[in-house]
């Protein structure tokens, strides 16, 4: 069983209004983005840094994440998916994250889901970005999908 609807109901939970723009012809989100810790969540686990790099490969997105953790701990994430909601391999998770899959919702909006090989559910997320382009926000949930779990909200400003 593919475990991509379950999230998607998920997904909806995080659901915000999105206003998409037609002066962006690709997906806003390419470039590079830096967490912003005054305006992200302060949860206990938020890293000390965070720096997010998207890169269109023909129809795939590719991403690096380089990452400083709570612990000051450095580590880089890697994925290269197709927004076709099928599962793709994860490098560097130190989440468990061994498979991710997203989907375009716009231009402005992606979605998805990070979970091991068995199919568990390690998080979702949702990344939209400011009708200017300026700002990133990663609305994110650990664990399994439930509705009773606020999500995590990070702000990621482009570099």
């Amino acid at each position: 069983m593919h475990a991509a609807p379950v999230c998607r109901r998920a997904v909806a939970v995080l659901a915000t209004p999105v206003l998409s723009t037609a002066l962006w012809a690709g997906d806003a989100w390419i470039g590079t983005w830096k967490l912003n810790h005054a305006k992200s969540d302060a949860y206990a686990k938020i890293p000390k840094s965070q720096i997010l790099t998207f890169a269109a490969q023909g129809n795939a997105l590719k991403t690096t994440e380089h990452i400083t953790n709570a612990e000051g701990v450095a580590y880089s994430v890697h994925w290269t998916a197709s927004y076709d909601g099928k599962d793709y391999p994860v490098t560097g998770s130190r989440a468990g994250a061994e498979l991710v899959w997203v989907r375009r919702v716009d231009a402005q909006t992606f979605e998805g889901a990070v979970k091991k090989k068995d199919g568990t559910v390690v998080g979702i997320y949702k990344v939209v970005v400011s009708p200017d382009g300026k700002f990133l926000t990663m609305y994110s949930q650990p664990g399994p999908p439930a509705p009773d779990k606020p999500p995590r909200v990070r702000f990621f400003d482009r570099q």
